[in-house]
């Protein structure tokens, strides 16, 4: 059994890091180039396999007593697992909203608003030091609600360029919830002797600051058209003969 932890969390680790270097690839290259679309999937892809490791990592915590960090971990795991799905799945929703979009923006958003309402109620009667981190991102989770209703409703519906804005947020928050990770529990078991209140505040807000900033500055670059302005037209004077 414990071959069977370390193996995971070897797992978690070296595809956590591997993922942070991914993640900045398709950033970085032409968008919709090969190399965008090749690495962009095996980050998904590897992404998803550190955010299932750490999954199992948050069942094996609760069966070992330590309940506030399996539950917090397990939720943090299906917060990143979602945005990664969504953003990939998205591409296929160019021309309308696919049905294989919505079913799994409907599913995803469902079980993030039932585990960010356990987060919630754990959060508020629990004692641990996590207790405000927790009742925060259980509140976070809850925003999913509206998405369920949208889409019930079948008022979510995916506009022009629509498709490009998800794809690009859905990326982005999910390598916020990989920066994020990293900072707080890598940051903290390397830089113990900077472990305080302040710090604490730093490694879990930076990365969703900055990510924010990208998300708008990606949206606003790659899904408005330019606007120029028109060319003066010259008017010549009539020439009159006397």
């Amino acid at each position: 059994m414990q071959f069977i932890i370390d193996s995971l969390l070897f797992i978690h680790i070296v595809g956590g890091f591997t993922s942070l270097v991914l993640f900045w690839v398709p950033v970085a290259v032409k968008k919709g180039g090969s190399a965008h679309r090749k690495v962009g999937k095996t980050y998904v892809y590897t992404m998803s396999l550190v955010a299932l490791s750490a999954l199992i990592l948050s069942i094996e915590n609760l069966f070992t007593g330590r309940y506030t960090m399996g539950v917090f971990l397990g939720f943090l795991s299906l917060l990143t697992l979602r945005p990664l799905w969504l953003g990939l799945t998205c591409l296929s929703s160019k021309h309308g909203l696919n049905a294989r979009y919505k079913t799994i923006h409907l599913c995803t958003s469902a079980v993030l608003a039932v585990a960010g309402l356990g987060l919630l109620i754990f959060g508020i009667s629990s004692s641990s030091s996590l207790a405000i981190v927790m009742i925060v991102f259980g509140i976070l989770g809850l925003t999913a609600i509206s998405d369920v209703i949208a889409l019930l409703r079948a008022e979510y519906t995916i506009q022009s360029k629509q498709w490009l804005k998800d794809h690009i947020a859905n990326m982005f928050v999910g390598g916020i919830a990989a920066h994020t990770a990293f900072l707080v529990f890598g940051g903290q078991s390397l830089l113990p002797e900077f472990q305080n209140q302040l710090y604490s505040i730093f490694l879990w807000t930076s990365p969703s600051v900055i990510g924010l900033i990208c998300i708008a500055w990606a949206k606003r670059k790659y899904t408005e058209a330019p606007v120029r302005a028109d060319r003066a037209k010259t008017i010549k004077p009539c020439r009159t003969d006397l």
